[in-house]
């Protein structure tokens, strides 16, 4: 064994980047709600940023390591310490066998995430890691962890195991904001937009929502004004993904998260940018959001320029691991 699990904290689970190709057969994508959190998270150890990381919510797990290893903790900002030492987030943190990490409560944010370099050793099923709770698969026999579950990954060798944390990637901070309600949300068009009134659209792009407490992996539900359809007839259901605002008959907007349906009856608003994402599976229950919408081009665009960051942290990832192990030469 590698590592144990003395408290499972809340909602830890296995999730890698989804699993993809299945929807056509009633899986759900999966994955980590925080994409940017995971992917930065593995690029700073120099993983493919599709590895296996622990995703928590609100509350993390303690951990007893029993092999050196180095890890980078992501997502919200979390009280975390190693054998009682406060450590940081997005840094690279060496630990020793024997060592303890406990990760509390999040200052801030509603998930954090934890990588380890060169991996967690799980088996894949569908091609994906991630654990799919409502159909049990994937990650630990497809359930959250538990107390005393134990993990495997890959050791360290003695030219990697560090003594020290090293600050790495504040080129990315601008990318890793604490998630703010007067921050707008930003969306491209769905296919029903036009099925809307004029003072529903109105509402929807002018009035503040907040998440409900029944939000999940599988959707966050909001809560604000009604937005009125002018569409009376019913929609076929018909292919669904995460980011899609649906509007059901209550007019209550409904965000489609990692775990959602396949295929779906609401009509669809629109669907949130790709880059806004997972700061929505940053806000926690009561938290507050507004809509904009942008064209697919201005979409585009921000997805480009944050591919562009993260290749910069890869980079800078890739030189500083160079460097580790060219001084035990």
């Amino acid at each position: 064994m590698s590592l144990t699990l003395l408290e499972p904290g809340m909602l830890t689970s296995v999730q890698d980047l989804g699993r993809f190709g299945f929807r056509n057969l009633g899986f759900s994508t999966n994955g980590a709600m925080d994409t940017l959190a995971a992917k930065t998270a593995n690029l700073i150890l120099d993983n493919p940023e599709s590895a296996p990381v622990l995703e928590y919510t609100l509350t993390g797990p303690t951990l007893k390591f029993h092999e050196p290893a180095a890890i980078c903790l992501t997502g919200g900002n979390p009280v975390a310490t190693l054998d009682n030492q406060p450590v940081d987030s997005h840094t690279v943190i060496s630990i020793q066998s024997g060592q303890i990490l406990k990760i509390g409560s999040l200052r801030s944010g509603c998930r954090g995430y934890l990588a380890i370099k060169g991996g967690f050793q799980l088996r894949e099923t569908l091609g994906s890691c991630s654990t799919y709770l409502r159909a049990g698969i994937g990650g630990l026999e497809g359930r959250a962890l538990k107390e005393n579950d134990q993990l495997k990954f890959t050791p360290m060798s003695s030219q990697e195991s560090l003594k020290h944390e090293v600050s790495l990637g504040l080129e990315f901070t601008h990318y890793l904001e604490e998630p703010k309600s007067t921050l707008p949300v930003r969306f491209v068009r769905g296919p029903q937009f036009s099925w809307f009134s004029k003072q529903g659209l109105e509402t929807f792009l002018n009035q503040p929502y907040s998440v409900r407490p029944d939000s999940d992996r599988m959707g966050y539900r909001l809560s604000g004004e009604k937005i009125v359809s002018q569409h009376s007839e019913s929609l076929i259901t018909e292919g669904a993904t995460s980011g899609a605002i649906q509007i059901p008959p209550d007019g209550q907007p409904i965000i489609l998260m990692s775990d959602c349906q396949p295929t779906g009856g609401y009509p669809k608003m629109g669907n949130i940018i790709s880059v806004d994402l997972p700061r929505v599976a940053q806000l926690k229950p009561s938290d507050t959001l507004i809509f904009q919408e942008v064209s697919i081009e201005e979409a585009q665009q921000e997805l480009i320029e944050q591919r562009f960051s993260l290749n910069r942290l890869s980079i800078a990832a890739k030189h500083y691991w160079k460097r580790i192990q060219d001084e035990y030469q």
